[in-house]
């Protein structure tokens, strides 16, 4: 009797520590997918449309030089000056602020942070304990601060 008595009381206060640790995954689970959807998605859904903007926007732009650069009429001769250069330096400018802005490799780390941010999704279900919880956790603050370095490195020089 004595042993049956010492299995019943384990499994009798083990649901309950299991059904706190169950609530603090799904909390966490539900917090780390809201940071990736809310935040990470959307900046790194931002920086590749801007990327591919300033882009398509630099080579087109430089293409209309290009095409501006060749036509002779002498009636629109001042028009085509004037083209040239209007479409000349919006090209450098969508260029300068493609690089200047660094949206590619912000794009990239993006990217990345949100890779790791499902793989954390999805390893919060299996944390045994409340010491791995923590250990999730902690990962999970990398990140924040990942992607807050992430935004002040348009600051910083390479």
């Amino acid at each position: 009797m004595t042993s049956s008595n010492i299995e019943t009381q384990p499994e009798e206060s083990n649901p309950l520590s299991q059904e706190a640790l169950e609530k603090k995954r799904e909390n966490f689970k539900a917090e780390v997918r809201d940071f990736r959807s809310q935040k990470i998605s959307k900046v790194r859904t931002i920086n590749h449309w801007w990327n591919i903007s300033l882009t398509v926007a630099g080579i087109t732009l430089t293409l209309l030089t290009t095409v501006l650069g060749v036509v002779e009429s002498e009636t629109f001769k001042n028009w085509i000056k004037l083209g040239i250069g209007l479409s000349g330096a919006a090209a450098i400018a969508a260029q300068s602020a493609n690089s200047e802005f660094r949206v590619r490799r912000k794009a990239g780390e993006y990217s990345l942070v949100e890779a790791e941010a499902i793989i954390l999704e999805h390893q919060i279900p299996y944390a045994k304990n409340e010491t791995e919880l923590d250990g999730l956790r902690n990962a999970y603050y990398t990140l924040h601060r990942r992607t807050a370095e992430i935004e002040a490195s348009v600051n910083k020089q390479e």
